[in-house]
């Protein structure tokens, strides 16, 4: 993850570090019928690293159709940006919600809005998150290699054109 990422990059990266894969019973399941207690297999703690800034991030066990989550860069010491984070189950499938902060907890959505995924696809070991408005990021994939490993995928479009950035993240106990 040898990223230049400056504090403008840094928030719209934390938007992709975020949950991980959906399990579907069978290749025929849709997004709709994925389930939160999928997912119980991401909670717990999750650290990384982009260039010199640290990411962590946390996710509680599924509870009423729920999983919450928290985010947090930290870099030379400072946090560079929070997100609180839910994986909900709605009537048409499973919603990732994030709201971002910057420092201060100085919201960056209005206390209406939130940025929303929708699960478009889901597998064992990988689900595809796509963003539900017209501006970038575009779409989130994220993939379990193994019991400490997880990988996130952001795509997006930025002044028309496609960019792409990784992240590999280990499970830490502290």
């Amino acid at each position: 993850m040898a990223l230049g990422l400056g504090a403008a990059t840094l928030a719209t990266a934390s938007l992709l570090l975020l949950p991980p894969c959906v399990r579907r019973a069978s290749a025929g399941e849709s997004n709709g019928a994925a389930r939160i207690a999928s997912l119980s297999w991401m909670a717990g703690h999750w650290r990384g690293v982009a260039d010199s800034t640290r990411l962590e991030e946390h996710w509680s066990m599924p509870a009423g159709d729920c999983m919450m989550g928290m985010f947090r860069a930290v870099r030379d010491g400072h946090v560079r940006a929070y997100q609180f984070m839910s994986l909900e189950q709605d009537p048409d499938g499973v919603r990732l919600r994030v709201k971002r902060f910057e420092p201060g907890l100085v919201g960056k959505e209005d206390k209406e809005r939130s940025v929303v995924f929708r699960l478009e696809h889901a597998s064992f070991r990988e689900a595809v998150f796509d963003y539900e408005g017209s501006e970038s990021p575009k779409r989130l994939t994220y993939r379990r290699a193994g019991h400490d490993s997880l990988y996130v995928r952001l795509e997006r479009v930025q002044g028309g054109e496609h960019g792409v950035m990784n992240f590999r993240f280990i499970r830490f106990n502290e």
